[in-house]
């Protein structure tokens, strides 16, 4: 218990507090530094310490709080996603990792830089699912754009598939011509920022497809 305790003492005070810190006071280049550092750490880290799970418990907090993630909790889920993924769908604690996220990115009280992070962050974890989920991670996709367009808030939508397409390594061939339709119907937006991002979804969709396709 002494060394369970001493183990989060070390990672709240020599990470996520000054993670915290850099991230508000924007020193970004300081908190992707440490980011960097620690995803290193992280992945030569005794698997006995069970490192991701503090981290996550860290992130989260008691779940009867229902409390919004910051941006610097996000960050440091989306260094745990390589460990935490392939079990989302399998165990109620790292499920609880979407469900976090999803509940950031709709969130009212959210700031703009809070759902964009999420999106990513979520995207980060759909990309690491093992290949036996892409059914579950395409269900969870259609969700999702629902849920943008009934929220008026698409531009997370391409967000999410810019970054997933990219990063994925599962095929998503079956499922391209969806992400496509969907993206398609944003391209006569007049929002530059829009504009830009449906550029990059497509991109990201066309260049992850087989030669062949």
């Amino acid at each position: 218990m002494q060394e369970s305790s001493a183990t989060n003492q070390v990672l709240e005070r020599s990470f996520c507090q000054k993670l915290s810190h850099f991230v508000v006071t924007k020193e970004t280049v300081s908190a992707d530094r440490l980011i960097q550092s620690f995803g290193i750490i992280l992945r030569d880290s005794n698997p006995t310490l069970s490192v991701p799970n503090r981290l996550i418990n860290m992130s989260l907090g008691p779940l009867e709080q229902l409390r919004l993630l910051s941006v610097a909790n996000i960050k440091v889920l989306f260094q745990v996603a390589p460990f935490a993924a392939p079990k989302c769908y399998r165990k109620q604690f790292h499920r609880n990792i979407l469900e976090y996220l999803l509940r950031t990115i709709f969130s009212e009280e959210a700031t703009q830089e809070q759902k964009i992070e999420a999106s990513r962050c979520l995207a980060e974890y759909y990309s690491q699912m093992p290949s036996q989920d892409v059914v579950m991670v395409n269900e969870d996709l259609v969700s999702f754009y629902t849920r943008c367009q009934e929220g008026d808030c698409l531009i997370l939508y391409l967000e999410l598939i810019a970054y997933y397409c990219s990063h994925t390594k599962n095929s998503f061939e079956y499922d391209s011509q969806s992400y496509l339709r969907n993206i398609l119907l944003l391209s006569n937006d007049k929002d530059p920022v829009m504009l830009a991002k449906v550029i990059e979804s497509l991109n990201s969709v066309c260049n992850g497809l087989p030669k062949e396709a």
